[in-house]
């Protein structure tokens, strides 16, 4: 009995679906550009407060699988700048926050690769497009075979 029910509104739902008027009137929309990227393994954006309100930057970083950190600015499709983070490391998460700082915005990087023992923190200002290495913290074992060439 409970699968004849389950059955009926399931059947009722895929009916639905082949009416005009199931996706609300959503039109399609294409993109407006692209970008070369291979190999982009994580995406790190942030978001932050600035004057009390929420400020999203066109600023995103991609983490490839040879270990390789992309600044790259989404609205103008432009590569800022390319760190080697871990050479021969998959990137397998990137954190980011900012906070004000002088007349701009001081946006902290914490990246890890997988197989390594450590997370690397990199530094940039959003008016200016380069990544500074700031320190490296040791949080573990190294697994030395853990590569993804």
């Amino acid at each position: 009995k409970i699968f004849k029910k389950v059955n009926l509104e399931i059947s009722k739902i895929e009916e639905r679906k082949t009416t005009s008027s199931y996706e609300g009137g959503l039109r399609e929309v294409f993109a407006s550009g692209s970008m070369e990227g291979q190999g982009v393994t994580c995406i790190g954006v942030e978001s932050s407060q600035k004057g009390g309100t929420d400020y999203r930057t066109n600023k995103i970083l991609l983490g490839d699988y040879l270990g390789n950190i992309y600044l790259v600015d989404s609205a103008r499709k432009l590569l800022l700048h390319k760190v080697e983070a871990f050479p021969g490391k998959r990137i397998v998460d990137i954190a980011m926050a900012s906070v004000e700082w002088l007349d701009t915005l001081l946006t902290t990087v914490c990246v890890i690769a997988r197989g390594s023992g450590e997370v690397k923190i990199y530094h940039y200002k959003q008016n200016e497009n380069k990544l500074f290495h700031h320190h490296t913290l040791n949080i573990g074992h190294q697994n030395p075979g853990a590569t993804d060439q």
